[in-house]
């Protein structure tokens, strides 16, 4: 055995000889650091190879453990209460009584069960993850993935102008204040109104007349009768009263609407959220008022719980058009996932989908919070061991210039790396890193990718951001080079590219929407035309896509974007209405509207006209219009 002193010696020189050899950029420090981390991975367990890093990281600092000697991680963000239970996705090659019985032999307590869907959501403790994860039917063990809202637009300062005042609406403190500023808010609208025989209720979207449908309807005589819209938000009817209110003041449909929309929204399925849902509603509503309504979450049971509500507002309730705010992080990229499939599924079967393309910035707009690119490691430094070569890194500059990591000038709510493997049967492995000024690496994704692994990294311990924090990707010896995108989900990064839309809201058939203001500086009380832009944090495009829906490549032999491997998808599709009012609190964020979010739901609804007034147009013939 060799003694400390012996290793110490060795380490001295090896660090001697990268700095040597290195650019300034990559320290001994950070050096040691990522050596030691990728140590720990190549020790891990058959068992400890199939879950996701950070929750095994996690579960570590639960028993008062490092993840590495001699690191100084970010401590891992779980929803874990005292006593050490979570909530786990668990992938399995086949969800079946068999190994439902086996976990909660265990000791989990299986909270989702995703028949067809190969997932399983189960509230275990730390203690029995291990064992859960040894099982053979499991494939990977990570953290309960959380949906999340697309939710309301980042402004910058210089673009609000009459936004102001419900901006201060929110942070006013009397009562007085915020009720006088309301009162103004919904004086301009009964001024405004040139509908009164298609009213929809006490407050309505100026995105209804900016986008001309009120013509439409009082033109045409249609109002979205004998359309069924199903909307999958957060939730809808978490402030129970508000709802009932909405009803009475004409804003939602439901026994003792005033103007005689009666049908009750149905409620396939909700959840203790912000009723984002709700103020999609509304919009809906005020666009196409006789249109029937649903609702589900897509809150409970992660991507899979997702899907099936998909599929129900299409298969079970016959929805005619579905609208959706809502996405996961670790949606894949290069490959339509787990809700992408169930949106290929329903819009293979006529039903038209619309769906929010994000609110996380554009490379036009100096927004961009990407970087997508083929792994390039000329001229960035090799990591070694005494036990051999670990990988490379990816130099983001130039041989001649290089820059070993992508400076963060925002911070995001979490960093994803994806790259150019099969979605669930990554077999290269590729890691991400956090990196301080000073070399210290604050958090880590080194998740083993050995065939039964997603092609997905996760970093969601994001500290505050400091000066010079950077992330660093990271390529292990005898991974092929791939394509890959880095997201910083609403960050932004000093190296960026477009590219920023994935997932569900990039499929073949459905339709991507960003966003453009009603309002301020909106054409409203005017019309849209030519003059009027995206919003500068709506999401951009195109989607590359290099895999099928089964994993196989679209281009054999070619996943990279130097080479035009794969496919183009020139996402979004359509930019709609968004900073329209609703009946919810301005607290809320969500009144004005801002965000894809808000425009999603006036495409979907005017679509519901259009289809409306000629129930025989197929979903490809309303798409030409």
């Amino acid at each position: 055995m060799r003694s400390g002193l012996h290793i110490a010696f060795i380490n001295c020189i090896f660090m001697l000889a990268f700095v040597t050899k290195a650019t300034a950029q990559i320290s001994a420090k950070t050096q040691s650091e990522i050596t030691a981390l990728l140590e720990e991975k190549n020790s891990r367990t058959p068992a400890q190879q199939k879950i996701e890093s950070q929750l095994l990281q996690a579960m570590r600092e639960s028993k008062g453990q490092k993840m590495a000697p001699g690191t100084f991680l970010e401590p891992v963000k779980t929803e874990a209460d005292a006593t050490g239970n979570l909530e786990i996705d668990i992938r399995v090659t086949l969800v079946d009584d068999r190994v439902i019985g086996k976990i909660e032999g265990l000791g989990g307590r299986v909270t989702y069960e995703g028949w067809g869907f190969g997932m399983i959501r189960a509230r275990v403790n730390f203690n029995i993850i291990e064992s859960i994860a040894a099982l053979p039917e499991v494939k990977y063990v990570a953290r309960a993935e959380r949906a999340n809202v697309v939710g309301t637009g980042l402004r910058k300062t210089e673009e609000l102008t009459e936004i102001i005042p419900y901006k201060e609406a929110i942070h006013t403190t009397t009562k007085a204040q915020r009720a006088a500023i309301v009162k103004a808010r919904l004086s301009k609208y009964f001024e405004d109104q040139r509908m009164a025989s298609l009213f929809t209720g006490s407050v309505n979207s100026e995105g209804d007349h900016a986008h001309r449908a009120d013509e439409a309807r009082n033109v045409f005589g249609v109002q979205g009768q004998g359309i069924k819209i199903g909307v999958i938000s957060d939730s809808y009817g978490r402030y129970a009263s508000q709802v009932l209110d909405d009803i009475a003041s004409g804003n939602l449909p439901g026994p003792g609407n005033p103007y005689g929309n009666t049908t009750a929204v149905t409620v396939v399925q909700d959840y203790m959220g912000t009723d984002e849902g709700r103020a999609m509603m509304q919009i809906v509503h005020d666009v196409a008022p006789k249109a029937q309504l649903f609702f589900a979450t897509a809150n409970v049971g992660g991507q899979a719980g997702f899907a099936a509500n998909i599929l129900a507002l299409r298969n079970t309730y016959g929805c005619d058009i579905i609208i959706d705010d809502i996405y996961y992080f670790a949606e894949a990229v290069f490959q339509d996932g787990t809700v992408a499939q169930a949106v290929n599924t329903v819009t293979n079967n006529g039903c038209m989908f619309f769906s929010s393309a994000g609110n996380a910035g554009s490379m036009l707009r100096n927004t961009s919070g990407v970087y997508e690119g083929d792994f390039n490691d000329a001229g960035s430094p090799v990591f070694t061991h005494p036990g051999g070569k670990l990988g490379t890194i990816h130099n983001f500059g130039t041989v001649g210039a290089p820059i070993n990591g992508d400076i963060v000038t925002a911070v995001g709510s979490l960093y994803n790396l994806s790259w150019s493997d099969p979605a669930f049967a990554a077999t290269n492995d590729y890691d991400l890193f956090l990196v301080s000024s000073t070399g210290t690496v604050k958090s880590s994704a080194t998740t083993v990718q050995s065939g039964t692994q997603p092609a997905y990294e996760q970093l969601s311990s994001v500290p505050t951001l400091v000066s010079g924090d950077r992330l660093i990707v990271f390529k292990a010896d005898g991974a092929a080079v791939r394509a890959f995108a880095l997201n910083t989900n609403r960050g932004a990064l000093t190296i960026g590219t477009n590219g920023q839309t994935h997932g569900h809201n990039s499929t073949v058939l459905g339709f991507g929407v960003a966003a453009t203001p009603a309002v301020s500086p909106g054409p409203y009380p005017g019309i849209f035309n030519a003059s009027n832009h995206t919003e500068s944090f709506s999401s951009d495009g195109p989607r590359r896509m290099f895999y099928n829906e089964d994993g196989t490549p679209i281009t054999p032999g070619n996943v990279l974007f130097g080479t035009n491997g794969g496919t183009v998808r020139n996402k979004p599709d359509i930019t709609a209405a968004d900073g329209v009012s609703t009946t919810l609190l301005p607290s809320s964020g969500l009144n004005p509207f801002y965000g894809t979010s808000a425009a999603a739901p006036h495409a979907g609804a005017i679509a519901a006209l259009i289809k409306s007034a000629n129930p025989a147009l197929t979903a490809a013939q309303i798409r030409t219009v």
